[in-house]
């Protein structure tokens, strides 16, 4: 069999629509570059998800979805977006560099320990007391979203950044939700939203997070090696030709004895590897299916080393 992936889209747009449910007075938008795939562009215009693009090639491809929701463009790239005849977008700066009165501001947690550097936005504490009064909206991306003591070290320094900017109107506090399950990502957003007063907006980037329980890939083992106390198991596909930013799982229930185990793709690069965890000891011809496939993996579909593109399968 060769490697495939479905998605879900019913159990997509049923998350779209608890999302919406659960925490009403926050506003949705959703990264294009996360998936392109025109039924999915489809389901987040009819819930009335606004659109976060990078570059005017993204917004070529939307635009027809857009139907007067908010656009936001907070890339290196924003400046392209200046010309487009768009009433509902928010053009965001990515330093002070690019910085005009009137527009975003992205922002970084740069200042502190506790979170990964970025090479986006300024550091908050360093910004002008002028500009910090001017400002009226800014954009928080953090990617440091691991557990719950991480999620309660950013609404800490949300506290702060709403007490540093005075005039502020609205915050966009990005996304990389992906580690936490969709019960958690809601409660964690429903914290945002108590900690941040009524009067400033929330946007709120829900890309592969609106994805969870969606994706699976089915695939075939075609090599093992017994290392003994682990094996090591190639799969008929790559990560690195067709599965980057995947964020795989795999389960299986079984009472035969779980080893360590490193899947690999099949290229011919010593770093294609998938995933490392514990699974029952696999032969050639096992067929298996891994869980939790984001769509930046559709995205990112090549032919890389000569190795075929998967099927991506979008199902209602």
């Amino acid at each position: 069999m060769s490697a495939y992936v479905e998605f879900d889209l019913r159990k997509f747009e049923d998350n779209l629509k608890e999302l919406k449910t659960k925490i009403p007075n926050v506003k949705f938008i959703f990264p294009v570059k996360c998936c392109n795939n025109e039924k999915v562009l489809e389901l987040v215009s009819k819930y009335e998800y606004g659109f976060d693009i990078s570059n005017i090639n993204e917004y070529n491809i939307i635009k027809k979805y857009l139907n007067g929701h908010f656009l936001s463009c907070s890339s290196p790239m924003s400046y392209e977006m200046e010309s487009i005849n768009y009433k509902n977008i928010k053009i965001v700066a990515n330093n002070l560099s690019s910085y005009l009165k009137g527009k975003g501001l992205r922002i970084n947690l740069n200042g502190n320990e506790k979170f990964d550097k970025s090479r986006f936005g300024e550091d908050y504490t360093l910004l002008s007391s002028s500009i910090k009064e001017e400002l009226t909206y800014i954009h928080l991306h953090n990617s440091d979203h691991k557990d719950s003591e991480k999620c309660n070290d950013i609404l800490d320094e949300v506290k702060k950044i709403i007490s540093s900017f005075p005039n502020l109107k609205c915050i966009d506090i990005g996304g990389h939700l992906e580690d936490l399950s969709f019960k958690n990502g809601i409660e964690y957003l429903q914290e945002m939203r108590s900690i941040i007063p009524a009067h400033i907006d929330i946007i709120v980037e829900a890309g592969d997070f609106l994805f969870k329980d969606c994706g699976k890939l089915f695939c075939e083992v075609i090599d093992v090696r017994d290392n003994k106390m682990s094996q090591t198991v190639t799969l008929n596909f790559s990560k690195m030709a067709n599965q980057r930013w995947a964020y795989p799982v795999y389960h299986e229930e079984t009472e035969n004895e779980l080893v360590d185990t490193v899947f690999y793709g099949c290229s011919c690069c010593e770093t294609d590897i998938y995933l490392e965890t514990k699974a029952r000891r696999l032969k050639k011809g096992d067929k298996l299916m891994f869980q939790n496939i984001s769509p930046y993996s559709y995205q990112w579909d090549t032919e890389f080393n000569g190795i075929n593109k998967i099927r991506y399968d979008f199902k209602i």
